[in-house]
């Protein structure tokens, strides 16, 4: 194609965007900037144009008793932001940072397992790392009870932090549910769903969204009748501590892409377990997670049960408009991230630690936390370069603090 005919084409297509929201936030200044490029299918040029939006899913947040003692100063203040000392371009390359918050926000007194209590601060600190949206419909979403599921929302509301899976009542759920995101001209419907509550009853009037075909298939068609152009479904299920899909996510998960999902983000084992990108002969393009592992916890040890719960990984796409009009995916890869715990400042420290990164930088690590980093590394990604169907590793720039596909 000549340079003039391409400088005719991005002049017509580009248009001026609107970025809303069903629930109002403020977008991030340090958000990437979207472009024009052309692709070659089949001998037909095809223009990806300035409508994309693009994501990261990032898997669970933890909080255990150890972690809310070391989180607290010799005042009684609680600090997190350490927590994402390296994080910041992994969580703000993207349109959307998106995570499971496996913790209730029900006030004092902390705690950690089985019954999750977290500070409010560690969810400010969540948000003021960079992500955008919370899932909460999990298997320690009524850990606090009736009160304890209705603070974590009016905490997250207060925030303008946006949220979905569980509901105070049935109006709310209405009002708010799906969540639709809205960006660059492509709209996308967020849905979130847990396999249980640790057999604590939901009480009424209160919601968490479960995992169920009726409820599933009706908040599909409400997504659909919406005009979006994706359906993203955060599943929490199947077997703790494995590095492969259960049965019952095996059943769940093609139902899902089935019925009318197009990507399935999957957490709850605490190990990551690997993830697909599908596109079939007629280009019909699904992804799907299995599970996305830990962000940060407590969970580690040298046996078995725990050795892959120091860490976890992150999904991270691109969606976008071609000339055609249909929105497809690009720029489809992986992250995977580790618990760095140590002590500085004659402080505890969690630190989440982006692999890639770790590979590039120069870190002052004890060699008991060199030997454990290396085995996260050694067992993760050799799943995933094994297991894994067209989704390869995003890989570290030191020079601009950023990550690239190869």
């Amino acid at each position: 194609m000549n340079e003039n005919l391409f400088l005719s084409c991005r002049t017509t297509l580009l248009l001026l965007s609107i970025s809303c929201f069903n629930i109002s936030c403020n977008a991030k200044n340090n958000k990437k900037e979207p472009s024009i490029t052309t692709q070659n299918i089949d001998s037909t040029i095809l223009f990806e144009t300035d409508e994309e939006i693009s994501f990261l899913f990032m898997g669970d947040f933890m909080q255990h008793s150890p972690q809310i003692k070391a989180a607290k100063d010799s005042i009684g203040n609680y600090n997190y932001e350490h927590y994402f000392e390296y994080t910041n371009s992994l969580i703000n390359n993207v349109d959307f940072a998106i995570a499971n918050l496996e913790v209730t926000l029900a006030g004092e007194p902390y705690d950690g397992y089985p019954r999750f209590s977290s500070p409010d601060e560690y969810v400010v600190a969540i948000q003021n790392a960079g992500f955008d949206v919370l899932a909460t419909s999990n298997n320690h979403s009524n850990d606090c009870g009736s009160s304890g599921l209705a603070r974590t929302i009016n905490v997250l509301d207060s925030l303008k932090f946006m949220h979905l899976g569980t509901y105070k009542d049935s109006i709310e759920r209405i009002n708010n549910y799906p969540l639709i995101i809205k960006k660059n001209g492509i709209k996308v419907a967020l849905l979130n769903y847990t396999y249980g509550t640790n057999g604590l009853d939901t009480k009424h009037p209160n919601i968490v969204n479960m995992i169920d075909e009726e409820i599933i298939l009706q908040d599909i068609q409400i997504a659909r009748d919406s005009n979006i152009d994706k359906i993203i479904v955060i599943t929490h299920w199947g077997g703790e501590y494995r590095s492969f899909p259960d049965e019952y996510q095996k059943k769940w998960g093609e139902w899902l892409l089935s019925n009318g999902a197009d990507i399935v983000i999957g957490g709850h084992p605490h190990w990551v377990q690997p993830a697909e990108y599908r596109k079939d002969s007629l280009d019909n393009e699904r992804i799907i997670i299995w599970s996305l592992g830990n962000i940060v916890s407590n969970q580690r040890s040298s046996i078995m049960k725990m050795e892959h719960t120091d860490g976890g990984s992150s999904l991270q796409f691109t969606l976008y408009r071609d000339s055609t009009g249909e929105v497809k995916f690009k720029n489809i890869g992986y992250h995977l991230h580790w618990v760095w715990l140590h002590n500085k400042d004659n402080r505890k420290r969690y630190q989440i630690l982006p692999i890639s990164k770790s590979e590039k930088i120069i870190l002052d690590m004890d060699e008991r936390s060199k030997k454990e980093l290396k085995r996260f590394i050694d067992n993760e990604r050799s799943l995933y370069l094994q297991n894994n169907i067209n989704v390869p590793e995003f890989q570290y720039n030191l020079k601009s603090d950023s990550y690239y596909l190869e």
